[in-house]
């Protein structure tokens, strides 16, 4: 009898197939390697977007209760100056008396008031008691508030008329606090040298100026 002939198994063919065995085994080695590596790491970065999530809403909710502060403005007020109003009218015709209280005939003084503002000047005539001719001198005025400081002068020269010496002149200074049609107040005289034993008795003195508006 004829034997069966044995298949020949050619030994290319048999490495092939243990190749390709062994690469599949070795891919599913590798295959389960890895899902074991990556599922913890799938885990913890479920963990950490879940983390993420949480804190976000934790945020949103605490920015939501939070009232929103208004910023804080501020006025700065500049403070002006104003200079006090004058109720004073002094512009007119005054006139009165300059002289001691107890003369029994002061000299005599009017004035041709001019006002503008605050300021008021006019020129005088003074005429003094028991002498002749008049004297002619000016005086101004500052207004403050309800006063009025007065300045009275006769410049030098003008007691010649009345045999004063040429280089004798006078001032006066008072302030006043003027109702409506009269003012009052101490008036201080002040003389140059040359007046004194002609004019004056003394360099200063001190009389009462009393004027009525006509």
């Amino acid at each position: 009898m004829a034997e069966n002939p044995t298949p020949a198994v050619h030994e290319g063919s048999f490495v092939e197939v243990m190749g390709t065995r062994g690469t599949s085994g070795a891919l599913c080695a590798r295959s389960a390697q890895e899902r074991k590596m990556i599922r913890p790491l799938f885990v913890r970065l479920f963990c950490i977007a879940a983390f993420g999530l949480a804190m976000s809403g934790c945020g949103s909710g605490a920015s939501n209760n939070s009232s929103p502060t208004s910023p804080t403005s501020t006025t700065t007020t500049s403070a002006t100056s104003t200079s006090p109003a004058t109720t004073l009218t002094l512009t007119g015709n005054w006139s009165g008396s300059l002289g001691s209280p107890a003369d029994p005939s002061p000299d005599r003084l009017t004035w041709t008031a001019t006002q503008s503002g605050t300021s008021v000047t006019g020129p005088v005539v003074y005429t003094v008691s028991g002498r002749s001719p008049s004297l002619r001198g000016t005086m101004t005025g500052a207004i403050s508030g309800s006063q009025v400081a007065l300045t009275f002068t006769l410049p030098a020269g003008s007691w010649v008329p009345v045999g004063g010496p040429s280089a004798c002149s006078e001032t006066g200074t008072a302030t006043a606090t003027p109702a409506a049609t009269s003012m009052s107040a101490p008036m201080t005289l002040t003389f140059a040298a040359a007046c004194i034993g002609t004019v004056s008795k003394g360099s200063t003195d001190t009389v009462q100026l009393s004027l009525a508006k006509e």
